[in-house]
């Protein structure tokens, strides 16, 4: 007589309950990062907008230096939260015509505000040397968070920030430029 003898193996896998738990811990620590994480992307939005004014805005005086001409950067449609164009000023008339040679344009900015405190109403004019029209500066503000910068722009051309805090509603538009 045979005897087969049955190998009983481990158990390869994990049991209902075990899953349960996993997932229940889960859904736990994604509740309680979910606010954060909001928070977060609203704050990288307001930091990507205002860095990307920030380039434009040099990107238009260098071009300037670089051509030896006139470089302007104008509102797109009135505001300049609604975008912006960089464009060479060939006219010198601070408006873009077809002939003149696009040098960027920026669609319109979500999740912040960008409006001109002083000197900039719908463009700045930037001149062969870098220097810039007029000063004057720029609120840029979150739409979601209590951020807040003031954008000064001197005649040099030179950009230079200040901290709003966050209790300011908004930040004291005579702030003026260092």
């Amino acid at each position: 007589m045979i005897i087969h003898h049955k190998r009983i193996l481990p158990s390869a896998g994990f049991t209902l309950v075990e899953i349960i738990m996993v997932l229940a811990i889960v859904a736990i620590v994604a509740a309680v990062a979910a606010p954060n994480m909001s928070s977060m992307i609203d704050s990288a939005r307001y930091k990507a907008n205002l860095g990307q004014l920030v380039r434009d805005l040099n990107l238009a005086r260098s071009e300037a230096v670089k051509r030896g001409e006139w470089v302007v950067v104008s509102t797109t449609s009135g505001s300049w939260s609604g975008g912006w164009r960089i464009f060479q000023d060939d006219n010198n008339d601070e408006l873009y015509d077809e002939e003149e040679t696009e040098i960027q344009v920026r669609d319109e900015v979500s999740g912040v505000s960008i409006a001109s405190v002083d000197g900039f109403t719908s463009y700045i004019r930037y001149n062969p040397t870098g220097t810039s029209h007029t000063t004057g500066s720029f609120m840029v503000t979150s739409n979601s968070s209590d951020d807040s910068d003031v954008l000064c722009i001197g005649s040099t051309g030179q950009l230079k920030f200040s901290r709003c805090p966050a209790e300011a509603d908004p930040c004291e538009t005579s702030l003026a430029c260092p």
